[in-house]
């Protein structure tokens, strides 16, 4: 017989007739003649997700990122542990003028790769233009972008006074925070030399200094709010003519240029440690789906900390690393808490948020803004 037919048998005469029956499957109820055995069972892919598994898969990556963060940020209090010690045993020796005035040799008021290098080379040790670089990124990580006064730092490809002084100096010292408020590097000098040569009133905190012809009596009056106390600062007028050359920071020995040269080293190795975390975080996000360039996922997590507030404080992240099971140390959090919070004022920022986050690309891309 012919392929696709069949003869039927007479049930009577017991031979073939002529007759060709054809098979043809059943046509679907829907209009199509599509055939679907009743016993094969719909099975569903695992890759399908059913209508509530986004909702779930979201909430489980959102976690997986706060996690992800918050063991970013343990990571990086532990890495300015390591240079706030390299910081105490460098300050000890030199001040952060001497530092620069020993940098900036061609005194054009700004310190180069060019003379960090030669610095550095001058007692045996060696840093490169990327080492350079990578404590030019970290040291802009420290400036605040609200801040108008020091917006102009973060496209310069050298280190200032300021720059030098957030760099050398401890997170909770004075010298620091009159870095972060001055507007100049000449207003950061005098604010240094007050810092130095006085002493602040108890009760309004303006700097007060003992006049040398008073030296037997140690009390003393303010001239703001007239409260009487004890100042033990006793400066004496220069003579004339000779004020520069007495308040010029005296010449950087040794081993001060030593230990800022380890300080240096320090900061550099720090500084890429801290650029490769932030990269390993970029990359995680991205493996999630959260769109971490555009912010999305930073989004969420910042809102886990802030609620529905503008900032978190530092109890909003001393309650995130302890409802996550990471309890830090009182040191480590104050660390981050400075690291995210450079401009000493209010809460942390969404900005500033996202820029300790991102990698240096992102960051620097956003600050340059689009194109023509």
């Amino acid at each position: 017989p012919r392929r696709g037919s069949l003869r039927a048998s007479s049930p009577t005469a017991g031979h073939s007739v002529g007759a060709h029956v054809r098979f043809s499957p059943p046509a679907s109820p829907h209009g199509s003649r599509e055939f679907r055995s009743p016993s094969w069972p719909a099975i569903q892919s695992p890759l399908v997700r059913p209508l509530s598994a986004p909702q779930v898969w979201r909430g489980e990556a959102r976690e997986r990122l706060v996690q992800a963060v918050l063991s970013t940020m343990a990571r990086q209090a532990a890495l300015d542990g390591e240079v706030e010690d390299a910081r105490a045993l460098a300050i000890s020796f030199a001040t952060a003028e001497s530092v620069f005035d020993a940098m900036d040799r061609l005194k054009r008021g700004s310190v180069s790769c060019l003379d960090m290098c030669a610095f550095v080379g001058d007692v045996g040790e060696m840093l490169s233009a990327a080492d350079f670089m990578a404590i030019l990124r970290e040291v802009r990580l420290l400036w605040s972008w609200d801040d108008h006064a020091s917006y102009a730092l973060l496209v310069k490809e050298c280190l200032s006074l300021r720059d030098l002084c957030l760099l050398l100096c401890p997170a909770d010292s004075p010298e620091r925070a009159a870095a972060q408020g001055a507007s100049s590097d000449d207003d950061l000098r005098s604010a240094l030399y007050l810092l130095r040569n006085s002493e602040p009133c108890p009760t309004c905190t303006a700097r007060v200094q003992r006049d040398a012809d008073a030296a037997g009596c140690p009390n003393v009056t303010c001239p703001i709010c007239r409260t009487t106390f004890r100042c033990f600062c006793v400066v004496g007028d220069p003579p004339v003519g000779t004020f520069a050359c007495e308040f010029r920071p005296t010449a950087l020995s040794m081993p001060a240029r030593v230990r800022v040269s380890a300080l240096l080293r320090a900061l550099a190795n720090v500084a890429e440690d801290a650029e490769r975390e932030r990269r390993k975080l970029a990359m995680l996000a991205s493996y999630d789906g959260h769109g971490w360039a555009d912010g999305c996922g930073l989004a969420d997590v910042f809102n886990f900390f802030a609620g529905t507030q503008a900032g978190f404080a530092f109890g909003d992240l001393q309650r995130a690393f302890s409802q996550h099971g990471r309890p830090m140390l009182e040191r480590e959090l104050r660390l981050v808490w400075q690291r995210y919070r450079p401009s000493r004022s209010g809460g942390v920022s969404m900005s500033d948020f996202r820029r300790q986050l991102l990698p240096t690309c992102d960051w620097v891309t956003s600050m340059a803004g689009p194109t023509a």
